[in-house]
């Protein structure tokens, strides 16, 4: 369900190129804003700003170096912060003019930080899962069917 003649393999391919790619413009950015780049609230309104265009940055380092991807890709990049409820960023999309892809590709992004976490603490990792699947949906970060159908699988 993720749009008309989009076969599996290419969503695979968005989603795995989107997945590696999404945060390279973070590496325009000083070390003390990447290490908050999952909490903003820690860092200085420059800072922020700058953090905030992380995923356009990603794009034009994309395009600088010449790197292949289809405009799917970018638009998971572009919009992976993006939040249903409206929140999130660079562009403060909501609802459903969020791509689907890019929902998951938020979800993963969130597990990602809660693995890390884990390495560095390392309790209950199902129940962290599971605390950050309660935090999506009420918070409505994603779509709450999409979001039901992610947590069936990791839940």
């Amino acid at each position: 369900t993720f749009g008309i003649g989009y076969s599996r393999q290419q969503i695979l391919s968005d989603i795995a190129m989107a997945a590696v790619l999404h945060d390279i413009g973070l590496a325009r950015l000083s070390p003390k804003v990447i290490q908050h780049a999952h909490d903003v609230l820690h860092v200085s309104m420059e800072d922020r700003e700058l953090l905030y265009k992380h995923p356009e940055v990603s794009i034009e380092i994309l395009e600088e170096k010449k790197i292949p991807v289809s405009d799917t890709t970018k638009l998971i990049i572009r919009q992976h912060h993006e939040q249903f409820n409206g929140s999130g960023y660079p562009l403060g999309l909501r609802g459903f003019h969020i791509n689907e892809l890019s929902q998951v590709m938020r979800v993963a992004d969130e597990l990602d930080q809660v693995f890390q976490e884990f390495c560095k603490n390392p309790t209950d990792l199902k129940a962290r899962v599971a605390e950050l699947m309660l935090r999506l949906g009420e918070q409505k970060v994603i779509e709450p069917a999409l979001l039901a159908r992610i947590r069936k699988v990791l839940v």
